[in-house]
């Protein structure tokens, strides 16, 4: 392959990648319009790694923290759910009338009685 096009070839190929550059840089620019505290809070996580904050004992809390808010979040109320529906609606149970009720609203009914 002669060396002009060799040349000619390599200049394509750099003009192709500083046009894909262009556009990513575009991108994230229009993403750090639209969302800013969201970027800030990348750009801040990224530093926090990048700074060797992963093996400390902050991090280690954080992620305590994070975890029994889970837990508060997600499977208290699941397990709350399941208890509710086990007290109020046995195995078999069926109201008067063959409709099921809600045992939130049984409860409102007998706070209101």
């Amino acid at each position: 392959m002669p060396s002009a096009a060799r040349n000619s070839a390599a200049a394509a190929e750099a003009q192709e990648v500083g046009a894909q550059l262009t556009h990513w840089r575009d991108d994230l620019f229009d993403q750090i319009k639209r969302r800013p505290a969201r970027s800030l809070l990348l750009a801040v996580g990224a530093g926090y790694v990048a700074g060797g904050g992963i093996g400390t004992i902050l991090t280690a809390r954080l992620l305590g923290l994070g975890a029994r808010m889970a837990v508060r979040l997600a499977v208290i109320p699941i397990f709350a759910d399941g208890i509710e529906r086990a007290l109020f609606e046995g195995p078999g149970h069926t109201p008067a009338g063959g409709k099921t009720t809600n045992p939130k609203q049984l409860i409102q009914k007998e706070n209101e009685s």
